[in-house]
C-alpha cells in the first residue's frame, strides 16, 4: 500500500513540476494564412494546382493557423516549384509458377522540390526555405493514372513540410 502511495505521489510531482503544456507554437500575432502565387517551372502542366490544394489540406488538417484567402491572410505563402522528377527506386516481382501466374512491376519516384517564402501583408519577410517531397508508384494499372496520384501524393509531403516549417519554427 505504502509503494503504491508513493508511486502515485511521485508521477502527481512529475506531472505537475514540469512545466510542459499542450497546444501550438504559434507566433501570437499570426492566426491566418493564405497562399498566393505559385510558380511551375517544371514541365508537368499541373502541380501548382496540386501544391495549392494540397498546402490548403494541410493548413486546415493542421488546425494551428486558420487558412483564409490571401487578400485576408496575416501571412502569404509564395513559391515556385523549381524541379520533379521521375526516377526508378526498384522492383516488385511474384512467381507462382504451380499457376503460371506471374508479374514483375518496376517502382518509380516522384520527386518535386519546391522554393517558398512567407511574407506579412506589408511585404515584411517571416520565413523561407526549400521543401520536397516525394512519393512511389507502379505501372501496374494505369501508369498515367498512377503518375498523377504520385504527384498528388508528393505535393502532400512538400505541403505537409511546408506546413510544419511554419507553424513549428517560431
Amino acid at each position: 500500500m505504502k509503494r503504491n502511495s508513493f508511486l502515485l505521489l511521485i508521477t502527481a510531482l512529475l506531472f505537475s513540476g514540469c512545466g510542459y503544456q499542450v497546444g501550438y507554437i504559434n507566433h501570437p500575432q499570426i492566426k491566418t494564412v493564405g497562399v498566393g502565387k505559385i510558380k511551375n517551372l517544371t514541365d508537368e502542366p499541373r502541380l501548382a494546382t496540386y501544391l495549392r490544394a494540397k498546402l490548403k489540406e494541410r493548413f486546415m488538417f493542421d488546425g494551428s493557423i486558420k487558412f483564409v484567402s490571401s487578400e485576408d491572410a496575416d501571412i502569404v505563402i509564395n513559391g515556385e516549384i523549381t524541379d520533379y522528377s521521375v526516377r526508378t527506386s526498384g522492383s516488385v516481382s511474384s512467381d507462382k509458377r504451380e499457376r503460371g501466374q506471374n508479374f514483375r512491376a518496376t517502382i518509380y519516384r516522384t520527386t518535386i522540390n519546391f522554393k517558398y517564402d512567407v511574407k506579412t501583408k506589408k511585404q515584411w519577410d517571416v520565413q523561407s526555405g526549400t521543401a520536397s517531397g516525394y512519393a512511389d508508384y507502379t505501372e501496374l494499372i494505369d501508369q498515367h493514372e498512377e503518375k498523377r496520384n504520385s504527384l498528388k501524393r508528393a505535393a502532400y509531403e512538400v505541403a505537409k513540410e511546408v506546413v510544419t516549417n511554419i507553424t513549428e519554427a517560431w
